[in-house]
């Protein structure tokens, strides 16, 4: 044994040296068949993989299909909602009324459409002034009997001074948009007015000749009887009652005038006045309404029923009594700081410095002409910022300059649909009808987004000497900061940075008053239920701190949405035909078209004949020869020869 150990430890490195290239080849067989396998193994895979991924029913598919329906479902409702706030918006989007209707055409025009019509005929804008200035008299008389203080001249915002130069295209929009936005936001006030005047009748009826008719503060029974000492006489005659809890007066001249209709069918001709005498019925108190002379019925007079009664309002009895500023492109407190920016449509002139401030033009019958430069104020809004426009805010009559050019930069957003514009004013309202004012305006054309709200007891006059809604002289010396005219100095106000009076502070006769909600929270202590030592009969004269005991002054900032023409791009989903909203009715779809008119739009082509000979494409088919396909006509034949060329 010792002598085998030895020869093979003598002779061990040929022995291994013999192996060695055995063991090699066994290694690298068995290597390159392990990765061989692998290899395809894997190759199988990545096949298996890209079948599976090209095939219909791959994982994600589903789920990239409802994405890209999302997506047109959303352009369908993008553009659903776009028609909609522009149709809403559209009435108030008009050019001035002419005879000749020679500025009708813009009505149909994008707005910030660049023309040159004003500087190509010279005398157009001498046709434009005054069909201007009659659409801002009627809108100002649009909102009677409510007032403005001063006038619609020193309230609303308009061009008094067109200056020497002929206007830019850019500069007209922005004039025009300024009516425009201000219509708007009038009219939420006679929308107030009107709702909570509205008569409205209790059933049920017990006779067509008697009857019961409510309003948020009215209760009026009315009733038809002969007329004593008169035969075939008739009068009319009833009680009313005051459903609210403070003293309500009955109007101008100490008489409640009321329209009455006798013939439903019969509403559009002139009714029968019913004039109710007193000033005054405190709060819960019914009187009643005695048949007088003045209450006796015409003998021609064909009575069916007494189907509607209207109140006249007046100065005194119409719910917001006066609106006092109105300003375009002011910021909130909330809102102060935030960039405010040209639309898209303004251009720069090259080398342009901005325009000199003015304090307004001699224009308006001595109307204050300007709000001057608008600041943070003691308690008012935070003011403008650096790069908003010299002019916003500002109210009364101004150079065309100042209205175009110094307010340009009004906006906080623009898009291609709509353009976002901040805004304030502030209206004399009785406090039992704040959150009526702050209701209407949210459900405004507008879109409007009340951003902040501050209420203040009214101490003022409501004698200004100006015709409701109309123009004439202020008795105010001008119209000064819109923080200071609209109340926001003083020590009536708290919560300054915030713009919200949230009380208690001291009222004028010292006694706390609260800028929360609820109804006699500014009364003075024993006006709930009458005048403290009038008792509770009628009143005879009512004086105007009496009458004026429940207003407040109501200022709201708010942002206004004010949507471009109605014009979607054809490439958007959905917004060439957009569906009815809810409550509408569904319009006929239009056929579809392609370009050319005649072939139906590319989804059809999904539902094209199977059989490629009956229906050819246009192009000649890839599979066959290139060189036959040289001479092949644009209509396959039904039965693809293999030498078409031929032919």
């Amino acid at each position: 044994m010792k002598g085998n150990n030895d020869a093979l430890k003598k002779h061990h490195f040929w022995i291994l040296a013999g192996l060695a290239p055995v063991l090699v080849l066994l290694a690298a067989v068995f290597l390159m068949t392990g990765v061989s396998g692998a290899i395809e193994k894997k190759t199988k895979e990545v096949e298996d993989n890209e079948k599976t991924v090209a095939s219909a029913n791959a994982p994600g598919t589903g789920l990239l299909a409802d994405l890209e329906k999302k997506k047109e479902t959303l352009g369908k409702v993008r553009g659903q909602l776009w028609k909609l706030n522009w149709d809403k918006q559209a009435t108030y989007f008009t050019w001035p009324e002419t005879a000749d209707k020679i500025f009708d055409k813009y009505n149909s025009m994008k707005f910030g459409t660049k023309h040159r019509d004003f500087i190509e005929n010279p005398g157009l804008i001498e046709k434009l002034k005054p069909a201007y200035a009659d659409a801002y008299a009627k809108l100002g008389a649009s909102v009677a009997p409510t007032k403005l203080k001063g006038g619609w001249n020193a309230v609303l915002r308009w061009v008094g001074d067109w200056g020497p130069l002929l206007p830019e295209s850019q500069q007209l929009w922005i004039v025009m948009e300024d009516i425009w936005m201000q219509r708007a936001l009038l009219s939420p006030i006679v929308a107030v007015n009107q709702a909570i005047t509205e008569f409205k009748p209790v059933a049920p009826i017990t006779s067509p000749i008697k009857r019961k008719f409510v309003s948020r503060i009215w209760e009026l029974d009315l009733e038809i009887a002969p007329r004593d000492g008169m035969a075939g006489g008739r009068v009319i005659k009833g009680k009313l009652k005051n459903r609210t809890g403070q003293l309500q007066v009955l109007g101008t001249g100490s008489a409640m005038r009321v329209n009455v209709w006798f013939d439903p069918k019969a509403l559009h001709l002139p009714p029968f006045e019913l004039r109710i005498e007193g000033a005054g019925v405190p709060g819960g108190e019914t009187i009643d309404i005695p048949p007088l002379p003045s209450h006796v019925l015409p003998p021609s007079l064909e009575v069916i029923e007494i189907a509607k009664v209207e109140p006249v309002l007046d100065a005194r009895t119409v719910p917001i009594r006066r609106m006092d500023r109105l300003a375009i492109g002011y910021l909130s407190s909330k809102d102060f700081g935030k960039e405010l920016k040209a639309g898209n449509f303004w251009v720069e002139a090259a080398g342009a410095a901005a325009p000199a401030a003015s304090t307004g033009t001699e224009m308006g019958s001595g109307a204050p002409t300007g709000m001057g430069e608008l600041g943070s104020g003691a308690g008012g809004a935070g003011g403008q910022t650096a790069s908003s426009g010299i002019a916003n805010g500002r109210s009364g009559a101004m150079r065309l300059i100042d209205a175009a050019d110094g307010s340009r930069k009004r906006y906080l957003e623009v898009t291609d649909q709509l353009r976002r514009v901040p805004v304030a004013f502030t209206v004399v309202v009785d406090q039992m009808y704040v959150n009526d004012v702050l209701i209407a305006y949210a459900n405004s054309a507008l879109r409007f987004e009340t951003s902040q709200v501050h209420w203040s007891r009214f101490t003022e006059s409501l004698d200004d000497k100006t015709p409701a809604g109309g123009s004439g002289e202020s008795t105010e010396a001008g119209s000064g900061d819109y923080a200071t005219a609209t109340g926001f100095t003083g020590h009536s106000l708290n919560s300054m940075s915030s713009g919200f009076s949230m009380g208690p502070s001291p009222g004028a006769s010292g006694s706390p008053s609260y800028g929360s909600s609820g109804y006699g929270s500014m009364m003075s202590p024993g006006m709930t239920g009458g005048i403290p030592g009038l008792g509770t009969d009628t009143l005879s004269s009512v004086s105007e701190a009496q009458a004026n005991a429940g207003l407040v002054k109501l200022t709201i900032y708010g942002i206004v949405t004010v949507y471009e023409r109605y014009d979607p791009p054809a490439t958007e989903p959905g917004a060439d035909a957009p569906a009815p909203m809810p409550g509408e009715t569904p319009a006929a779809p239009d056929a579809p078209k392609a370009p050319d008119g005649t072939m139906p739009p590319k989804d059809d082509a999904k539902e094209a004949p199977k059989d490629p000979g009956k229906d050819a494409p246009k192009e000649a088919p890839k599979e066959p020869a290139k060189e036959p396909a040289k001479d092949a006509p644009k209509e396959a034949p039904k039965e693809p020869a293999k030498e078409p060329a031929k032919q």
